[in-house]
């Protein structure tokens, strides 16, 4: 006599097989039946006429109407959103030349003030040679040295011009120096901010009278003027 003994796994594992193909074999019975009761409404309608049939094609469609509109929206949003991030980028690159323009536009708006300033300059520098009852030479500063600043300029004037040594230099503001070295066309000015340049001067408004020179400064500093011996 043979007796077999299997073990509790064995009996579980049988249990979930019968399990598994008892649930197939009831979605197969589920699967036809949904199936039968398809083919059964689809010959009921279709064994009426055309005008029942049209019927029922616009009760479907009426039904599903509102999933094909909601749908149609959907599509007309996303169709909004990618103009939107067209119009967008378009924005970005009419802003960037709009930028470009607008420095261009400051940089020109600049070099007109340049020019009105030049043009008022010479304006009031030509009134003020009409008003003075001194002959006048027009010049231009042709050289400044920063080591120098406060002592000393050079003008385009020399000989040729008429220009010698100990010669006033005016502006329409006032008195800047006196000529130094003159050339046949090229003249250098003491500066009156130089401690060398020394000048007789008077007191407006009164009778005071003295020696108006320069003082040494350090570089980066503007010198003051002195008067002294007033008698």
């Amino acid at each position: 006599m043979r007796i077999d003994f299997r073990s509790s796994a064995d009996f579980d594992l049988n249990q979930v097989q019968t399990r598994n193909l008892q649930s197939g074999i009831d979605m197969s019975r589920t699967s036809i039946i949904a199936l039968l009761i398809f083919g059964a409404v689809l010959g009921y309608f279709l064994s009426f006429g055309p005008e029942t049939t049209q019927k029922f094609k616009a009760s479907v469609y009426q039904l599903l109407a509102p999933f094909l509109t909601g749908g149609s929206g959907i599509k007309k949003q996303i169709t909004s959103v990618r103009s939107g991030l067209k119009s967008l980028d378009q924005l970005e690159h009419e802003n960037a030349v709009l930028q470009v323009e607008n420095r261009e536009l400051r940089a020109t708006n600049q070099g007109l003030r340049d020019v009105e300033h030049e043009v008022n300059r010479l304006r009031h520098a030509l009134n003020y040679r009409e008003r003075s009852v001194f002959k006048l030479i027009a010049a231009e500063i042709i050289a400044r040295d920063s080591s120098t600043w406060w002592r000393t300029i050079s003008i385009n004037r020399g000989r040729r011009d008429g220009i010698e040594t100990d010669m006033p230099v005016v502006t329409d503001l006032g008195l800047v120096g006196k000529t130094t070295t003159v050339s046949d066309s090229i003249s250098v000015v003491l500066l009156v901010s130089d401690e060398n340049c020394r000048l007789a001067a008077s007191v407006e408004g009164s009778r005071e009278q003295g020696i108006v020179s320069g003082e040494r400064t350090t570089t980066g500093l503007t010198p003051l003027l002195n008067l002294n011996f007033l008698s």
